[in-house]
């Protein structure tokens, strides 16, 4: 990383500009480009403000530089004087996209932030806490085709000052197949193409679906099917792939002490260099590796996660109340940021038995099930059948 005056990199240039606001933060987006700005602008069009708090210490500013005469020659992101250098312009968009998304998630501290979709149904919230492949946000959208509201497909944000269930309501990032399954085949064509995904709004697949803040009174884990959950215990690996700019032996010796490195496919041809490594745990592990290339300054960016054996959708769904401690278990393992959460780190003075307490607290009032995964319309049924909604 490099730091450099950034008021003398902008002589010259103009800069279009984009201001957010997520709950506490404000977040400024600036680039020589207004493709750019226009893109994150319909990720995040219900987070967009005209104006800025006056606390500099509540305003964050990414300034993303693409066109080839800026000062480094390459694409760069440039945050509180640091700098991100792509040597491959064609994965700027990306990686600007998660890197800014994930900072904006680690900052905030009015909220626990939980990988879990949330909706409502009678002004009531509910959480749908899920891995990835598990049909998480098939299952919202198919709720929400049966009249539940949409609060997000992502990101359960549960206040911490009023106990209540917020909206983060970013544009979803969907597949055709996923529109079609939940029944909203004719709402595809309203939608932008985004690395290989449809760019939705909610109200351009069903309008009148966006809901609002309400008080929190389900949460619900999804898991293996019931049927087969003795198998996918016994065979817990998986394996990731990790998309990087570079590799070196520190990093592969990194990578060997947490697992097995299975595949290595180097940066040839205007490509990025793909590690594949098979894990017994793949959620706890993913801090490692961003901290393996922070410390050999390698640009990290994707980690994509893939069962070994994929969840079987095939079993009867099954769904069964469980206690409040291992539902709380259960969402801190899906808090975004984790260890490195300002919400952990500052609040919490790095104590992960206060923060469970507080979100113990938060949730006593709410009913807690585990939702073992199948068919896609059983699992609607039960969801319904337990809010009262048929």
């Amino acid at each position: 990383m490099i730091n450099r005056d950034l008021s003398r990199l902008k002589e010259g240039h103009s800069y279009h500009q984009l201001k957010l606001r997520f709950y506490e933060l404000d977040v400024v987006i600036e680039s020589d480009t207004s493709s750019f700005i226009d893109l994150f602008a319909r990720m995040y069009p219900r987070f967009l403000t005209d104006y800025l708090r006056v606390e500099k210490e509540r305003t964050a500013t990414f300034t993303v530089y693409t066109q080839p005469d800026n000062p480094y020659g390459m694409p760069a992101i440039v945050h509180q004087g640091d700098v991100r250098i792509l040597e491959d312009p064609k994965y700027l968009d990306g990686f600007a996209y998660e890197y800014i998304y994930y900072w904006i998630l680690h900052k905030i501290k009015s909220h626990f932030l939980i990988h879990a979709g949330a909706v409502s149904y009678n002004d009531q919230g509910i959480v749908l806490a899920a891995d990835s492949m598990h049909g998480k946000t098939t299952t919202v959208l198919k709720i929400i085709e049966r009249g539940f509201k949409y609060l997000s497909d992502e990101i359960a944000a549960l206040g911490r000052s009023d106990k209540l269930l917020y909206p983060f309501p970013r544009s979803l990032r969907i597949r055709p197949d996923t529109l079609r399954r939940a029944g909203f085949t004719g709402a595809a064509h309203k939608a932008q193409i985004w690395s290989d995904k449809l760019l939705m709004d909610i109200e351009d697949i069903k309008p009148g679906s966006m809901g609002d803040v309400v008080p929190l009174k389900w949460i619900i884990i999804f898991s293996e099917p019931y049927n087969s959950f003795s198998l996918a215990r016994d065979q817990p690996e998986r394996e990731l792939y990790i998309f990087i700019d570079s590799v070196n032996e520190n990093f592969l010796s990194s990578m060997n002490r947490i697992g097995e490195v299975v595949d290595l496919i180097p940066n040839n041809q205007n490509t990025c260099t793909r590690l594949s490594i098979r894990v017994k745990n793949a959620r706890n592990l993913l801090t490692q590796i961003e901290e393996a290339c922070q410390r050999d300054g390698i640009i990290l960016y994707d980690i994509s996660k893939k069962l070994e054996r994929s969840p079987s959708f095939d079993f009867p769904a099954r769904l069964e109340p469980i206690p409040h401690t291992q539902a709380v278990i259960e969402l801190l393992r899906g808090l975004m940021g984790r260890h490195k959460s300002s919400l952990l780190q500052q609040e919490f003075s790095g104590s992960t038995k206060r923060m469970f307490l507080e979100l113990a607290s938060l949730i006593s009032e709410a009913q807690c099930y585990r939702l073992y995964v199948g068919p896609l319309n059983q699992m609607a049924d039960l969801i319904c059948d337990l809010v009262g909604a048929n």
